[in-house]
């Protein structure tokens, strides 16, 4: 039970911080082991973490097209890296 756990362990695999912080820049996901020891015993606890990137829509951004342009896509327009699993509000006709 790591909410209760006793300080003084250690982590397997360490993490970054080199203390019981977990950042997700900087640690993987995976099974972390806490491990803490006295003259009695030893005991562990495990925690499996999944780290989930936020999603990016993109930078806002302008557009001027004219008929005569033909189809476009717009995440062409989207600065930044836009995550190509988003959707358009209002939906575009195409449905893409």
């Amino acid at each position: 039970m790591l909410g209760g756990a006793d300080v003084g362990g250690t982590w397997s695999p360490a993490l970054a911080s080199g203390t019981n912080i977990f950042d997700p820049e900087n640690d993987a996901s995976g099974i972390y082991t806490y491990t803490i020891s006295n003259s009695c015993s030893t005991d562990s606890s495990q925690i499996d973490i999944t780290v989930t990137q936020a999603p990016d829509a993109g930078l806002d951004s302008t557009a001027d097209l004219c008929l005569v342009n033909g189809i476009v896509d717009l995440t062409a327009y989207l600065g930044g890296t836009p995550d190509t699993n988003g959707t358009w509000s209002p939906a575009l006709v195409s449905g893409t």
